[in-house]
């Protein structure tokens, strides 16, 4: 459960990026870009760790249901990392 964790910790930064991004200093607006990439980055590591960690569990069940939400939490920041770039690319 620590890498599923980790995974929803640093979905909930992306709110912090996107202010960043939209209202922050605009000489640091790639660096704030750069968190969504990072942020994206840990959350891919994570759930790779999930999976592995799920992968001998007996309960099928829990195992099958944490890798699907770890999956969709993956994607959401697969969509939040695209659109900060974007919107970050869009002010310079």
């Amino acid at each position: 459960l620590v890498p599923f964790r980790v995974m929803e910790t640093a979905l909930s930064g992306f709110d912090l990026v996107r202010e960043m991004v939209s209202k922050g200093n605009p000489q640091s607006v790639t660096d704030a870009a750069v968190g969504a990439i990072a942020l994206r980055a840990c959350i891919r590591g994570a759930c790779l760790n999930v999976r592995i960690n799920t992968s001998r569990l007996k309960d099928r069940f829990f195992a099958d249901d944490l890798v699907k939400r770890s999956l969709f939490i993956e994607e959401k920041a697969s969509e939040e990392e695209q659109s900060i770039v974007e919107l970050a690319a869009s002010l310079f």
